[in-house]
């Protein structure tokens, strides 16, 4: 069975508000017990009805996580944390952030994410600015007892992505997200198109227009598009982060 999921990540200017931003410009902090060194995407859902609060990011370097009050605030919500470079999915029941609660503990699915039964195959397009992009996109198994990470896949250059996996039928989250690249790393090797974020998020990532090794400290990193800086022999441009975008449940039969 095929689903067709189109999204663009940006149709108009005023998404730029929800671009990563300094960190004090968010009014809560969750201490979590996600691994520090890892970046992840927490979806946030409504438990009874599903419905898709907002994407909160966890940065490297970073045990807590930052975000609006409101999002969650004397709420009952799901969170399920998808992290880059790591297997499965973290999740929390029925989380509810009250005035006195200053962490939120994960639970680890693992590497576990089903085997056996029927192929099933979601499909669709990713643009932004009206224009086809790469991007990473990954399903997550909402309807049973445990989330799971289904699958996820990399949008071609025309835009176009399918996720396939054995077995799962039922309720799906799938959520497409910027490439947030690598954080800075003294005398880094890096090739051309690689790119590097700032130890304090500013909104932007930096993409690596001339191959080379990284200098030993981080530079002023401009905060404008397009702009350019120079790190030891590496030029790096400055490219927006747009936020990721979730959309569901979709329901696989």
């Amino acid at each position: 069975m095929a689903v067709i999921f189109n999204a663009n990540l940006r149709t108009a200017e005023q998404e730029r508000k929800y671009n990563l931003v300094s960190l004090d410009q968010y009014s809560a902090v969750l201490v979590s017990n996600l691994p520090i060194d890892k970046y992840f995407l927490i979806n946030v859902y409504s438990v009874g009805g599903f419905d898709v609060l907002g994407v909160i990011h966890k940065f490297v370097g970073m045990g807590s996580i930052h975000f609006e009050k409101a999002l969650l605030y004397n709420k009952a919500v799901r969170a399920v944390a998808v992290g880059f470079g790591t297997e499965g999915a973290y999740w929390n029941d029925e989380f509810i952030l009250q005035d006195g609660v200053v962490s939120i503990e994960f639970t680890s699915q693992g590497a576990d994410s089903g085997s056996g039964g029927e192929l099933k195959t979601f499909s669709g397009s990713l643009t932004q600015d009206g224009q086809p992009v790469s991007r990473a996109v990954y399903a997550l198994a909402i309807g049973g007892d445990v989330p799971k990470l289904l699958a996820s896949a990399v949008s071609d250059a025309a835009g176009n992505y399918s996720l396939q996996w054995n077995g799962y039928a039922g309720q799906v989250l799938v959520t497409a997200t910027d490439d947030y690249g690598v954080p800075f790393t003294s005398e880094a090797l890096l090739g051309i198109g690689a790119r590097v974020h700032p130890a304090t998020p500013n909104g932007y990532v930096y993409e690596v227009a001339s191959a080379g090794t990284l200098g030993l400290t981080e530079p002023n990193w401009p905060a404008i598009e397009g702009e350019s800086v120079t790190s030891g022999q590496v030029q790096l441009v400055a490219k927006p982060f747009y936020r990721p975008k979730s959309a569901g449940p979709f329901i696989i039969a």
